[in-house]
């Protein structure tokens, strides 16, 4: 679910920023801008919640037993709600069931980067020197996500951190090999094509870590792992309430 709305999100933006920056009529215009204030407004609102409510209505429940595969998999526990009649982690999960305890708020890190790489998408380039500095502005943006993954490791499973560590990269390396190609008015540059070839890897590596995901949550749904979890936290919350 956050991939799609990630997604959706970047190509609700960029579609914002094209209306904002070349309005074909005054109502497209005012259209765009609204799209674009909504979409801005969406991780500051989310990065709010998530400080605001956690851990009050949140945690982050290790499993008791490790296994190294299932951990590097799964990860090392799940969220769950703290109080059983609020169920907040059912209506949050897709924001911050992917990212540490510490960092539930990184999701919005990710669409705030996601939206400065529309805004710089949306410019109308119409040079190749022009278009040169939209893909150099977009590896400088890919770049700084790349050294705040590096040193924060926001995920809680490792091979989400691994994996956007090299997607990130990819993109990246794209980005720039893209923008020489472009300063060097020569699309059909070896830089070009190694480029194209980088980001067709990244999608791949994408693709690749849908599928992972979706067997990931079958494989817990079939287990009952993140339910026991749940369960777990439920009943030392119980417990704690009785001693009081």
């Amino acid at each position: 679910p956050l991939f799609v709305f990630q997604l959706f999100y970047q190509g609700s933006t960029l579609g914002g920023m094209i209306l904002v920056l070349n309005p074909p009529t005054a109502l497209l215009f005012l259209l765009g801008c609204t799209t674009v204030i909504a979409t801005l407004a969406l991780p500051i609102m989310i990065f709010m919640t998530m400080n605001k409510n956690i851990p009050e209505m949140a945690v982050y429940r290790m499993e008791t037993t490790r296994h190294t595969v299932r951990t590097l998999i799964l990860g090392q526990g799940e969220w769950v709600s703290v109080h059983k009649h609020t169920h907040w982690v059912q209506r949050y999960a897709s924001v911050i069931r992917a990212y540490r305890q510490d960092m539930p708020w990184y999701t919005a890190v990710e669409m705030a980067a996601s939206f400065a790489v529309a805004g710089v998408q949306a410019v109308t380039a119409e040079t190749y020197a022009a278009c040169g500095h939209v893909k150099l502005a977009s590896c400088v943006i890919f770049l700084m996500m790349f050294s705040l993954e590096a040193v924060l490791w926001p995920h809680s499973r490792y091979r989400d951190s691994m994996l956007d560590f090299v997607l990130l990269g990819l993109q990246a390396a794209g980005m720039a090999l893209m923008a020489l190609a472009f300063y060097k008015e020569d699309l059909e540059h070896w830089a070009y094509k190694t480029a194209s070839q980088l980001l067709l890897v990244a999608v791949v590596l994408l693709m690749a870590k849908v599928v992972v995901d979706l067997c990931s949550e079958i494989y817990i749904l079939v287990t009952g792992r993140r339910s026991k979890l749940q369960n777990s936290q439920w009943k030392l919350e119980q417990s704690i309430t009785l001693s009081e």
